[in-house]
C-alpha cells in the first residue's frame, strides 16, 4: 500500500479542498483562483483559460456577477462557454480552438428576452433544462445533465435554479 509523504498529503489535501469548494459554490472567484493555482492540463481548454480570465477581469465587474455558469467545462469534445449573469445582462465568453490570445465576448441584455422556459426531467437522472430566447434570434440553452459530468450535476442543478430566479 502507498502512503504519501507529509508534503504530498498536504498538497493533495489542499487540492481536494479546492475541488470541494469549486463543486460546492462554483463561483467565478473560486474558478479564477483555481485557474491560477491549478493547471487544467487534462482539460481541453487549458490553453485558453488564463488569457480569457485576464480579459474577463478587464471587462466584467466581479461585484455585478450574480451567477457564474461554466457551460461544458468538463465535457470533452464540446466548446466551453463561460456565462456570467448580472442583474441586466448575460455575458458569454468563449475562445477559439487551439488559439491562445483569443477571447470573444457576446453580451445580451436581459430586457431583450422574448421568453424563456424550463423543464424538469427525471428519466435519465435529475435534470433541469432552461431555454432563453432573445429578440435578436439568440438562443441560450442550459442543461444540468448535459453541461457537466455526473459528479457535478447537483451543483449545476443549483446554478440553473439560480438563473431561473434571476430571470
Amino acid at each position: 500500500m502507498y502512503y504519501p509523504s507529509v508534503e504530498h498529503a498536504f498538497v493533495l489535501g489542499l487540492y481536494l479542498e479546492r475541488v470541494m469548494i469549486m463543486e460546492e459554490r462554483l463561483s467565478y472567484e473560486e474558478f479564477k483562483d483555481w485557474v491560477g493555482k491549478y493547471n487544467f492540463r487534462n482539460l481541453k481548454d487549458n490553453y485558453k483559460f488564463e488569457y480569457i480570465v485576464s480579459k474577463i477581469d478587464d471587462f466584467i465587474d466581479q461585484k455585478e456577477i450574480k451567477v457564474f455558469y461554466p457551460k461544458t467545462l468538463l465535457v470533452e469534445e464540446m466548446e466551453t462557454e463561460l456565462l456570467f449573469f448580472t442583474d441586466d445582462k448575460v455575458y458569454k465568453v468563449t475562445g477559439k480552438d487551439h488559439q491562445e490570445g483569443n477571447a470573444k465576448f457576446d453580451v445580451y441584455l436581459l430586457e431583450n428576452i422574448i421568453d424563456y422556459n424550463f423543464e424538469f426531467e427525471e428519466e435519465s437522472g435529475e435534470n433541469i433544462k432552461l431555454n432563453i430566447r432573445f429578440n435578436t434570434d439568440i438562443h441560450i440553452e442550459l442543461s444540468a445533465l448535459d453541461d457537466t459530468t455526473s459528479g457535478w450535476r447537483n451543483t449545476y442543478l443549483s446554478k440553473v435554479n439560480e438563473i431561473i430566479k434571476l430571470l
